[in-house]
This record gives structure tokens, C-alpha cells and sequence, in this order.
């Protein structure tokens, strides 16, 4: 598990500090942008430029990349020449993509090919999920999908001459992956869609390093086990008052030996009993908590 891969993607794309038209949420960094990242490499930065042909098809990548940029890379699923009669329009490209339908298409001995874009996390962890997505108004009609972990977790479907903009946010305990795919449902002479795929995790002390690479890598604690770094919490104010003092020493003494029962955050290591470690948490953070 590469750690310091993940640290150095969010720290180049968090530079953009957009979050859906705003300043990304305190304590959250991106991780991962469809547009900022797009490369002709697949894998690179975790995403990867696939296609099937229709539901419980077999998912293949898309095998020729052409382009000299990051604005005109694409990614084609068919051999050499898709700009004419020999290629077809399954394309994915920086800031959106193009399906090939099976008939009144640019070669619809193609067949259908819906494009495939997915995001696959190095580390699972909590993680914010935003989408944004627009379908052309010459769009014959699109089906598009957006599914995480194998389950859709939203789609919409646009009919000939709308311009269906979309956008989801979404938050996951334990993202693995993200993936949106494109359906074709007419002519797909002008269909074609714009998105932008970003994904989000903690990073609660705004290092540009992900919460859980620190707690992985042990440059900082996580005693309570619950996935945000000790130093962004106050584990020593049992009582929940904004101040380490002789009330939480007192609640401490109270729950000796036990699990922690009317002060359950006096267990502040979680380790399931209230003891000289608990104590030592509580007399080294004394004072107001940051």
C-alpha cells in the first residue's frame, strides 16, 4: 500500500479549492478530480477509462489513447482512426465522454459501447463523493449512472433536446470505489455529456495529508480507535465542557475499573476500561481544549 501516493495526489489536487462552487469543507481535502487528473495513462492517480456493451457485458479498458494534451486526450475504445467512418464514438475525454449506439451511430458495426469512468481508493475510508453532470442538448436521450460499490447510488435519464444537469453529494463510511457510465438510448450522432467526478476525505488538521494515511503511518495517534487523529479532538474532556480540569478528574476517579459507564469518554483509548491511562490522558491535556 503506496501511503505517501495518497498524501502527494490530494496535496496537488486540493490546490484547486473547489468544492461544488465553494471552498472545499474544512477538515476534508480532494483526493481525487476527474478533470484535474485526467491523463492518457490508465490507473494513473486511481482512475481508469473502461467500457461494456450493455448490461452484464464483460468490462474491458479502453485499449487506444490519442491526443497531445490533457484538454484532447482521449480515451477510445475502438482501434486507430475514431474521428471517421472506420472509428466509433465511445469516447472519454477530460471533461466528459460520448457513447456508441448500436444503430444510427458513426459505425454501428461497433455495437453499443457504453463508456466507463472509475475511481478506485488505495485506502478505504470515509470519504465525500461530488458529481457533477450535464447531457447535450442535441443529445438524442442518455442514460447515465453514478454507482458506488456496486450499487447506484444515483442516475437520471434525459430526453432528445433537454440539457439534464445534474449534481449528488454524497458521503460513505468506506468508499472502495466510484464509478459513471454512460447509456446510449437513440441516434448518437450528437449525443454526448460533460462531469466532473471529485472525491473528498478527512483531513481534519488540514495538512494536506489524509487523516488516515497519518493514523496508518503512526505519525499521529488515534487511542479511541475511531478514525480521526487524537490532536483534533479533546479526548480529555469527559465531562464535554470545553476544558480539561478536576471535573474530569473527578469523572475519571468516579468510573475507575469500569468501562466507563455514566462517563463513557472517560475510556479514552477505548481499550474498554477506565485506568492509569486513562488518567495520564486526562492530567497531560489539563487546561482549555484547542
Amino acid at each position: 500500500m503506496n501511503l505517501s501516493r495518497i498524501a502527494a495526489i490530494g496535496a496537488v489536487s486540493v490546490a484547486s479549492s473547489a468544492w461544488a462552487g465553494t471552498k472545499v469543507p474544512p477538515g476534508w481535502m480532494v483526493v481525487a478530480d476527474s478533470q484535474a487528473q485526467f491523463s492518457g495513462v490508465q490507473g494513473e492517480f486511481g482512475w481508469q477509462y473502461l467500457f461494456d456493451r450493455g448490461p452484464g457485458s464483460e468490462i474491458s479498458l479502453m485499449p487506444f489513447l490519442i491526443g497531445s494534451g490533457p484538454g484532447s486526450v482521449r480515451c477510445t475504445a475502438t482501434l486507430p482512426g475514431t474521428s471517421g467512418a472506420n472509428g466509433s464514438y465511445c469516447t472519454l475525454y477530460q471533461t466528459g465522454g460520448h457513447a456508441n449506439s448500436s444503430f444510427e451511430c458513426n459505425n454501428t458495426i461497433a455495437g453499443l459501447q457504453r463508456p466507463i469512468r472509475r475511481w478506485t481508493s488505495q485506502m478505504p475510508s470515509r470519504t465525500m463523493v461530488a458529481w457533477d453532470c450535464d447531457v447535450s442538448t442535441s443529445s438524442s436521450g442518455m442514460h447515465i449512472s453514478l454507482i458506488v460499490d456496486g450499487s447506484t447510488v444515483f442516475d437520471f435519464t434525459s430526453v432528445l433536446g433537454s440539457n439534464a444537469i445534474q449534481s449528488y453529494i454524497g458521503e460513505f463510511e468506506s468508499l472502495q470505489s466510484v464509478w459513471s457510465l454512460a447509456d446510449p438510448m437513440g441516434s448518437c450522432h450528437g449525443d454526448g455529456y460533460h462531469e466532473r467526478l471529485r472525491i473528498l476525505v478527512p483531513d481534519c488538521n488540514s495538512n494536506l495529508i489524509p487523516d488516515a494515511v497519518e493514523i496508518a503511518n503512526g505519525s499521529v495517534y488515534d487511542r479511541n480507535h475511531d478514525g480521526v487523529p487524537d490532536s483534533c479532538q479533546c479526548l480529555a474532556d469527559v465531562v464535554e465542557n470545553g476544558v480539561v480540569d478536576g471535573a474530569d478528574l473527578a469523572a475519571v476517579l468516579a468510573v475507575w475499573g469500569t468501562d466507563g459507564g455514566i462517563y463513557p469518554r472517560a475510556d479514552t483509548n477505548a481499550d474498554g476500561i477506565v485506568d492509569g491511562s486513562d488518567l495520564a490522558v486526562v492530567l497531560s491535556s489539563w487546561g482549555g481544549c484547542p
